[in-house]
């Protein structure tokens, strides 16, 4: 499977994860996988160490937490799509949003 299109949402002001305070949100991503499915809502985000990682679309469940709705299970995939969105936001030219 093959990341064959990224959309960038650049944040225009500095937003921190709800789920770790010192995480600040940089974009939010649209991507698609081999022209055919698309995933929305992925979120680049940049720790206190300068460190890039990515969050899924997740879902509340009953117990008051959440879980990805969608996520790699190869963790060399992961990596590959993490690499690709950081590309994708250093590259993008857009204003932010």
């Amino acid at each position: 499977m093959n990341i064959t299109k990224i959309k960038v949402r650049k944040l225009k002001d500095k937003v921190t994860s709800y789920a770790n305070k010192s995480d600040l949100i940089l974009a939010y991503l649209s991507i698609t996988f081999d022209d055919v499915f698309m995933v929305h809502s992925i979120k680049l985000l940049q720790d206190d160490t300068g460190k890039y990682f990515i969050s899924m679309p997740k879902e509340k469940i009953k117990d008051g937490s959440f879980k990805d709705i969608f996520h790699a299970v190869d963790s060399e995939f992961r990596k590959y799509i993490l690499s690709e969105c950081i590309n994708a936001y250093c590259n993008d030219k857009s204003d932010r949003f």
